[in-house]
């Protein structure tokens, strides 16, 4: 159990209140000047933490499967893919959301990195040398009900397609 810290619930405090004020933000900007306004800052947050990161995944890389180095690998590729992604989307109303980018197979290739990434995480636990055995029974359960909700949601957007 961890120990109650005051600074601890300050930021839980902060967080939800940033989470609730996003809330009046519509009020004062369109919903395409939001998107413009936070992919640049979630751009610059992602480029921040590829510079800070990038020697940590680089000798990570050059080390042993341990499970630190799957997830300072998996962290650095989830940012990696969200600078992707709002490259992507920066790009995208730049100039004003041509067809080519909208069917463009990029937004299912970084999909696709997501889920290496996913992978990395899900593998951490499991690299350690005595992992302890309640873990692989919750992925276990965790891949039933993964492939149970993927199953679903392709259902659900196959379905889709042919209307």
């Amino acid at each position: 159990m961890m120990p109650h810290s005051s600074t601890s619930n300050r930021m839980l405090m902060l967080a939800l209140a940033a989470i609730a004020s996003y809330r009046v933000l519509p009020w004062f900007a369109t919903g395409l000047q939001l998107q413009i306004v936070f992919n640049s800052l979630v751009f610059g947050v992602a480029t921040m933490i590829l510079v800070t990161w990038g020697p940590a995944a680089y000798y990570a890389l050059r080390g042993r499967a341990r499970a630190e180095n799957q997830n300072i690998i998996a962290v650095y590729t989830v940012w990696s893919v969200v600078w992707l992604q709002r490259l992507y989307s920066i790009t995208f109303v730049t100039l004003d959301r041509p067809d080519w980018l909208l069917n463009s197979a990029l937004p299912a290739f970084m999909a696709y990195l997501f889920g290496m990434s996913g992978i990395l995480f899900l593998a951490a636990p499991a690299s350690i040398q005595h992992a302890p055995r309640s873990y692989y029974w919750r992925l276990a359960a965790a891949t039933v009900f993964g492939a149970l909700f993927g199953g679903v949601s392709y259902y659900f957007q196959m379905a889709g397609l042919d209307r």
